[in-house]
């Protein structure tokens, strides 16, 4: 028996679809037809029509476009269960594309060793620090409003460039002086010793 057969697919734990189209049997490699393929590399879940469950790697990814309607994506088994051999096996209608053959896994390779980095300093902040003073540009230019056809005016565009220019312009509260924080600080100190 060889042709399509359905699938549940899941990636993580969420559902990638039910009864999904897998076709094209190869002896290690399949195609499943899906609209939204995940990315190479991935690892996605299969249970077969029988409740058997295995694993699979995405090897190769087709996007759904006009000159090919069906998107899906390859996926590579590595070692199937048992109960799942037989069933794979019985599907295989074709020898696995020679373009996204399955890679080998290979074995892990120790991590290489991070490069030393310098100890972090953290960055000084000095405590008496004055606010920044910030401007307010003009963003449109009224003879390009104009030239729109657009309904704001001349007089109505320059009031509100003043009332702009009178919002940066006003002055900026005075920060407390020190003085005053050692005049409370002594207050604090009178009350508690009483």
């Amino acid at each position: 028996m060889s042709g399509e057969q359905l699938v549940d697919v899941s990636y993580r734990g969420l559902s990638v679809g039910t009864s999904v189209a897998l076709r094209d049997f190869g002896p290690s490699t399949a195609y499943l037809e899906v609209e939204d393929p995940m990315p190479v590399g991935s690892v996605v879940d299969l249970t077969n029509d029988g409740g058997n469950g295995f694993s699979a790697r995405v090897i190769h990814v087709r996007e759904k476009t006009d000159s090919a309607p069906n998107a899906g994506m390859r996926i590579a088994v590595q070692q199937l269960p048992e109960s799942v051999q037989s069933w794979w096996s019985s599907q295989v209608s074709q020898e696995d594309p020679p373009t996204v053959v399955a890679p080998p896994r290979a074995a892990a390779s120790p991590a290489p060793e991070p490069a030393p980095q310098a100890e972090a300093v953290p960055e000084a902040v000095p405590e008496n620090q004055t606010p920044q003073r910030t401007q307010v540009m003009a963003a449109v230019d009224i003879s390009q409003i104009e030239a729109l056809g657009l309904s704001i005016s001349s007089e109505e565009f320059a009031q509100r460039e003043a009332e702009a220019a009178e919002a940066v312009a006003a002055p900026e509260p005075e920060p407390e002086s020190d003085a005053d924080d050692g005049k409370k600080k002594k207050k604090r100190r009178r009350k508690k010793k009483d």
